[in-house]
């Protein structure tokens, strides 16, 4: 889940000082693998963060392909008030960081769930999945919700709408932060 919650902000900027930008995810976790070889470009930072105070335990060592691997670092188990926060980078690109948490901390970082109507839902599915233009193309969502579920252009515009005044669309019709949020896997 992506987040702009201030604490997790705050938390991530003290773990990594010379990260400025703005992306930063939430995900609740039994267990993560925190093996960091550079491969492909691609290399994963790990720290393992108390939640309580906000310090940090410890950093997950540096190694290479060449490197033996170490002991337990490809399942590290997540305990209540723990947190490993990783800073990845994907193909030599700035991927942002992410908060790996225990069950137990989840309300303390995820939003709660609205009630919403399926046209919301709808709504929200397809303007996270599809442009609206493309190659001359116009409404492709609306296109695409009303052949697979037979959504009208009038629910359309009224489940726009109430997104709009939920906060999970902007008014220019385009998802949110807390509307990308709500859409389900």
């Amino acid at each position: 889940m992506y987040t702009n919650d201030p604490d997790v902000v705050t938390l991530a900027r003290k773990i990594y000082p010379a990260y400025n930008g703005k992306h930063f995810r939430v995900e609740v976790r039994e267990n993560v693998n925190c093996a960091s070889y550079w491969e492909g470009g691609s290399h994963t930072y790990y720290t393992f963060v108390n939640l309580i105070n906000g310090e940090v335990i410890q950093k997950a060592p540096a190694q290479s392909a060449f490197d033996r691997p170490v002991a337990g670092i490809d399942k590290v188990q997540l305990l209540p008030n723990m947190a490993i926060v990783s800073h990845s980078y994907c193909w030599g690109k700035d991927t942002g960081i992410t908060f790996y948490i225990h069950k137990d901390n989840a309300p303390r970082f995820l939003p709660a769930p609205m009630e919403l109507s399926i046209d919301e839902k709808a709504v929200l599915k397809y303007t996270s999945m599809y442009k609206n233009t493309y190659a001359g193309r116009s409404n492709i969502r609306f296109g695409y919700a009303n052949q697979e579920m037979g959504i009208t252009q009038e629910n359309w515009n009224i489940a726009q709408q109430s997104l709009v005044a939920k906060k999970l669309l902007n008014r220019s019709y385009s998802i949110t932060l807390e509307g990308r949020n709500q859409v389900k896997d």
